[in-house]
């Protein structure tokens, strides 16, 4: 038969010193079985979520804790770590979320104050971002060979006749780059 923690009330199996392992860790730790641990600041999730964002006027609420690798707000509760925007949305609406997205109106990723959040998934949010001028394109994008200027010179060169085959070994690109500039499905706002 499996000994009994000695520690009174304790129903767990014992191991070192008669103790379970709860019990030992506390003993080696503070050297008391019965020391309980430092009270927490905050007894639940919602009183500690509540007590970490400053709200700034009728605007953003602006997360206080801690950043997640991403630039979003997050915290740990128990283990277990949370978006600060995806817990504010479902706290509020009182929802529980599956693989939806929570999408910020306002762009800011450490708000989260519910009326700027809103339910989505990587399609919309890729639209959002286009509609709202936010992704790479040009300039802004790393990948790119070509600056504005040279878009402005590659289609008055165009204009006056330049094959598309030669301009693109000038600015060593494809030909197709050449195609997409020259009909405005690339560079449409370098005119």
């Amino acid at each position: 038969m499996a000994k009994i923690c000695n520690v009174n009330k304790c129903t767990k199996k014992s191991h070192g010193l008669g103790l379970c392992n709860a019990h030992y860790k506390r003993f080696k730790k503070y050297g008391d079985v019965n020391h309980l641990e430092q009270k927490r600041k905050y007894q639940t999730i919602e009183e500690r979520f509540v007590n970490s964002f400053t709200k700034v006027n009728n605007s953003c609420w602006i997360w206080n804790g801690a950043f997640g690798s991403t630039g979003y707000g997050a915290m740990t509760w128990e283990g277990i770590r949370y978006d600060a925007h995806r817990f504010s949305f479902e706290f509020f609406n009182k929802v529980k979320l599956g693989k939806e997205w929570v999408l910020h109106k306002c762009d800011n990723p450490s708000c989260v104050n519910p009326s700027h959040l809103f339910l989505g998934d990587a399609n919309l949010n890729s639209k959002d971002m286009v509609a709202k001028k936010r992704q790479a394109y040009g300039v802004k994008s790393n990948k790119n060979k070509l600056t504005e200027n040279d878009v402005r010179e590659i289609r008055v060169k165009l204009k006056n006749g330049l094959k598309g085959s030669v301009l693109s070994k000038e600015y060593n690109v494809s030909e197709s780059c050449i195609s997409k500039i020259k009909h405005q499905i690339h560079w449409r706002y370098a005119i």
